[in-house]
């Protein structure tokens, strides 16, 4: 007997992700600590072999995690089958047979990650588990496993499991590509928290409370799952959604902000509407690249009609704007000064909603999205925000720069 009785093992949070998985390509579980990510990820892995013709693979950053965490999770996932007597444990290589059929679960490290292309199986390998998704580096590494895998046409679908606890850092690679508003094709994503675990221990429940009086951004973090990056939301004004066309029809307070960038940075340009009365940023339009020239940024601003506005742009580069101007763009320099990045930043923040739609401005919504505050060499927060995958915000301080300093711009 080895259909899976949800209610009696898994708990009700992964109900929903246990009966979609087979609708997804990319099935992911984060969240608190102790939630029971990897025990539903195991059950998985052995629930697959004993139901289909293909075999898996279980992944942790390094190789010598792997016994005393996923291999054992998964003996555990046999055991609450009872089917103990069907598997075959190895550990040179390690690995697990189900007997009746010969599929197997295999084991490796991303540090391991050339050994890849000689991963072999009787069947084809049809899943992977990326166990602990925050300890690998980046998501090459994933890319590069996913690629491998993904080399041949096979009967059943490839899915791709991940498990995590969210670093805190929001700009942290994983927290960028899965705690986000943006929509990820062919993706289930499931946040679980430490109290969702019905079989979490009483001192277990005891130490989170005295947390959560004592130090409640680690409670946030360590139990809830939430990157809480330096302890304060740089943007908590933030609203993600579908802004309509009837709404565009309405926007009459138009603005135009541009960061040059080139190399490493992108140039950035943003297209908003200012609602004075509610106090309301909406983000309408952007354009953004890498190494544009002067006559691509002129083309795609008079694609897009910016032109029809006035742009206040990066005054750091007047050759650029002077360019500008004898392309026929109505283009000024942003007023800068000390002090003025910082009290744009908290202008920002003041308002009372900046909206943003991921399917209208994608580049403009991800760095509102992942910013965080700089942190010294001692993780203390430091009262500014990362100079880096800035532009578009700096962008939207340009923009609204005659409304932070309360005044018309005079040149």
């Amino acid at each position: 007997m080895i259909d899976l009785r949800l209610s009696e093992i898994i708990p009700l949070a992964f109900h929903k992700s246990w009966k979609n998985h087979n609708k997804f390509t990319h099935n992911v579980e984060k969240g608190g600590r102790n939630t029971g990510k990897s025990s539903l990820h195991a059950l998985r892995l052995v629930y697959n072999r004993m139901k289909t013709k293909t075999s898996g693979v279980a992944l942790r950053r390094y190789a010598n995690t792997l016994f005393d965490s996923v291999y054992k999770d998964i003996w555990w996932a046999v055991k609450m089958f009872k089917v103990e007597h069907l598997w075959d444990k190895r550990v040179s290589p390690l690995r697990y047979i189900y007997l009746p059929t010969g599929t197997e679960i295999l084991f490796r490290g991303a540090d391991q990650v050339e050994k890849f292309k000689g991963l072999k199986s009787d069947f084809p390998i049809a899943d992977c588990l990326f166990s602990e998704l925050a300890e690998f580096k980046n998501e090459d590494d994933l890319q590069t496993v996913i690629n491998t895998i993904l080399r041949a046409e096979i009967k059943e679908r490839y899915t791709f499991y991940y498990d995590y606890n969210p670093p805190k850092r929001k700009n942290n690679w994983c927290n960028k590509k899965f705690n986000t508003n943006k929509p990820i094709p062919n993706t289930q994503i499931n946040h679980t928290t430490t109290f969702d675990n019905p079989h979490i221990s009483k001192q277990v429940l005891e130490e989170a409370e005295i947390l959560k009086q004592t130090n409640p951004l680690q409670y946030r973090w360590i139990y809830l799952g939430e990157a809480i990056g330096g302890g304060v939301v740089p943007f908590d004004n933030l609203e993600f959604r579908t802004i309509t066309d009837e709404e565009i029809k309405t926007f009459d307070n138009i603005k135009i902000g541009l960061d040059w960038g080139y190399a490493t940075n992108i140039f950035a340009c943003i297209k908003l509407h200012y609602d004075s009365t509610r106090r309301i940023i909406y983000m309408m339009d952007e354009i953004q690249g890498l190494k544009l020239k002067n006559y691509q940024i002129e083309n795609l601003i008079k694609a897009k009609k910016f032109h029809d506005y006035r742009i206040v742009a990066d005054s750091a580069s007047p050759k650029d704007i002077q360019e500008m101007k004898d392309r026929d763009i109505d283009i000024i320099g942003a007023k800068k000064g000390p002090g003025s990045i910082e009290s744009g930043e908290r202008w920002l923040d003041s308002q009372i909603k900046i909206v943003i739609d991921y399917n209208r401005t994608p580049k403009c919504a991800e760095q509102f999205e992942n910013i965080d505050y700089e942190v010294d060499s001692h993780g203390e927060t430091l009262p500014r925000l990362m100079d880096k995958e800035n532009d578009f915000i700096d962008a939207t301080r340009y923009a609204c720069e005659d409304l932070i300093l309360n005044r018309s711009i005079v040149y």
